[in-house]
């Protein structure tokens, strides 16, 4: 038996090197999330802000979800030492949605561009809460309320669609919709022309993809990841096959890539939140 002190370095102990280094981050911002600060009055942030549309808060709440799965990620990591196939992916998707949401918004490049993203998150929003509504059975009982529900929904499209046309859109709010793999590209292209540009760059829109994978419970994301080892047994013409938590092809890259998004997300919102 080889000593463990001279035994060949993995890849899954050098992705585990890393996300030690990563964690104090993330707990930092686990504990900033907690007691949130307004914007500096004045400040390019504050500024944002219209009547009925609060882009600063569309942008807070998407970073608050994205630190708090992000912090599960390692805390489940930490505390039980194992890997599941399937299971980080589907948080880490969720921590990874959310922080390109929140960098999308932060990075436009105009007040009018961030005001547009914030807008088209916020609509998105409200259409699905009517689809939900629409949807959902109701009683005798409980029909008014549902009603009453719709109602104020529908008032808020109006109110999202005045904004809209101040904004000089010409798009009818009742039919925005969020394209998440087009805002991934959006926000991957910022690291063209960087050092991290190679992996950043081409590696969220395959996060993206393969966190979507995972999250659908689509059967190639585990057949893809199956080697000749793998294999249990087989009868016939079928196979057997343990399929294994992978860090250093997966759930590591995929944590690194909501930390990267992260850093610069808060870095911009830090930014945007003082009076220059």
């Amino acid at each position: 038996m080889n000593d463990y002190k001279h035994a060949a370095r993995t890849p899954h102990d050098e992705w585990t090197e890393r996300i030690a280094v990563l964690a104090p981050k993330v707990r930092e911002w686990g504990e900033r999330i907690k007691t949130p600060k307004s914007p500096s009055p004045g400040s390019s942030l504050a500024n944002d802000r219209m009547e009925k549309l609060d882009v600063e808060s569309v942008i807070w709440y998407a970073l608050c979800v994205s630190v708090e799965h992000l912090n599960l990620t390692i805390d489940v990591m930490h505390e039980i030492g194992k890997l599941y196939p399937t299971a980080y992916m589907t948080v880490l998707r969720t921590s990874f949605l959310t922080s390109v949401n929140a960098l999308w918004v932060l990075s436009g490049k105009s007040r009018v561009d961030r005001r547009l993203r914030a807008l088209r998150i916020t609509a998105d929003d409200v259409n699905v809460q009517i689809k939900v509504i629409r949807a959902s059975p109701a009683t005798e009982d409980t029909e008014s309320a549902k009603e009453l529900s719709l109602q104020r929904l529908l008032d808020r499209q109006d109110e999202l669609q005045a904004i809209a046309n101040e904004l000089g859109s010409t798009e009818n709010v009742r039919r925005m919709r969020l394209n998440q793999t087009d805002i991934v590209s959006d926000v991957a292209e910022q690291w063209n022309d960087s050092e991290a540009g190679e992996y950043l760059g081409d590696g969220l829109p395959h996060i993206w993809r393969t966190g979507s994978a995972a999250a659908h419970g689509q059967y190639h994301f585990g057949a893809s990841r199956v080697s000749p080892e793998d294999l249990m047994g087989s009868e016939g013409t079928s196979a057997v096959a343990r399929l294994k938590g992978d860090l250093a092809n997966d759930v590591g890259p995929a944590l690194a890539a909501v930390f990267f998004v992260l850093l610069k997300a808060f870095q911009i919102y830090d930014s945007a939140s003082l009076l220059n």
